[in-house]
């Protein structure tokens, strides 16, 4: 019998435990004998997947202009689909997080800085979790320069 790099058996109790460090899927044999004389052995195959690591590929995101329509992706990689998105603390005011998509949209009415911590569950059993803390800038409104005006002639 093959395991995965990370996983071991236990001969006397039958656990299967550790953490695999690489993903992918493969039948594993095992035989289970007892200790009667003659020896009784019984053979069976199955099937173990061992998924990516669930994790954040989104490392930051881009500043928004107050008041101004905007939209972000959070990204992720791994895990079993679909994934549900949350967020611990509050969103700056006007801007909203799509559970299901993991997207955050909204013309955010506040200026400033805003660190938060993004959380996706994936649907797996037993479900992954990852986390990751981004910084949302509000930059203030975009300022009209006066038109310039054409120079004058002296005469």
């Amino acid at each position: 019998m093959s395991l995965p790099a990370g996983l071991s058996l236990n001969a006397v109790t039958g656990v299967l435990s550790g953490t695999p460090t690489t993903a992918g899927s493969q039948n594993v044999t095992f035989t289970l004998t007892d200790s009667a004389q003659p020896p009784q052995s019984v053979t069976t195959t199955l099937p173990l997947n061992v998924l990516p690591t669930l994790t954040f590929t989104t490392s930051s995101l881009p500043a928004r202009v107050q008041n101004t329509a905007w939209t972000s992706p959070l990204a992720v990689t791994g895990g079993v689909a679909p994934y549900t998105f949350s967020v611990s603390g509050f969103l700056p005011a006007g801007v909203s997080l799509d559970t299901a998509q993991g997207i955050l949209a909204g013309p955010a009415t506040q200026v400033g800085s805003t660190p938060l911590t993004f959380i996706v569950t994936d649907s797996g059993s037993p479900s992954q979790r990852a986390t990751v803390a981004l910084t949302q800038v509000n930059a203030g409104p975009l300022s009209q320069l006066p038109t310039p005006q054409p120079l004058g002639r002296q005469s």
